[in-house]
């Protein structure tokens, strides 16, 4: 961290600061373009970041969540995720839902049981080349399938389990991608 001090001490941007400005931004950089220009064969134009689109977390966040999903944080993971609005050539957006997929039940603890509805998200990752700009490629990620038993809070105060897609299959699927 000293080193990222005086860097923007001498008038350049720190990591830090530049995903600040990128997930202000966040919303703006994956607005859908009017055009599609679809191909079979999707590519990475540039370096990418990931926005999720999602309905909420029932029980903890109710209403509409917009998520930076990739970079996860200001220190990339890969060489070809953007960390600055700048750096950014092609767009993910992933417009997400949850459907009830199964429920499970508590053993009753003191006469008590609970109830937790298991909901499993699918997303759709609309890829974005920004140059152009237009959708170039859709692709569907669900969440994992229920399992037989779950461990959950008792303490907490939500009612779902929720399924959702994990951002290291998101980020596997581009990782194999072209590079343009």
């Amino acid at each position: 961290l000293p080193g990222l001090l005086a860097a923007s001490g001498c008038g350049s941007e720190s990591p830090i600061e530049g995903y600040n400005r990128l997930h202000a931004m966040q919303e703006e950089l994956a607005a859908l373009p009017a055009a599609e220009q679809l191909t079979d064969q999707p590519y990475l134009n540039g370096k990418v970041i990931v926005v999720a689109f999602r309905e909420g977390y029932p029980g903890v966040v109710e209403g509409p969540v917009t998520e930076l999903v990739v970079p996860y944080s200001w220190s990339p993971e890969e060489e070809f995720v953007a960390v600055t609005p700048e750096e950014v050539g092609t767009v993910g957006r992933m417009d997400c839902t949850r459907a009830p997929a199964g429920r499970y039940e508590t053993a009753p603890v003191g006469g008590l049981a609970a109830s937790y509805e298991a909901l499993r998200e699918t997303c759709v990752l609309s890829l974005i080349d920004r140059s152009i700009p237009a959708v170039i490629h859709r692709r569907t990620f669900e969440g994992p399938a229920p399992s037989d038993t779950v461990q959950v809070d008792l303490s907490a105060s939500n009612t779902t389990v929720n399924l959702d897609v994990s951002r290291y299959d998101v980020l596997a699927y581009l990782r194999d991608l072209p590079r343009r």
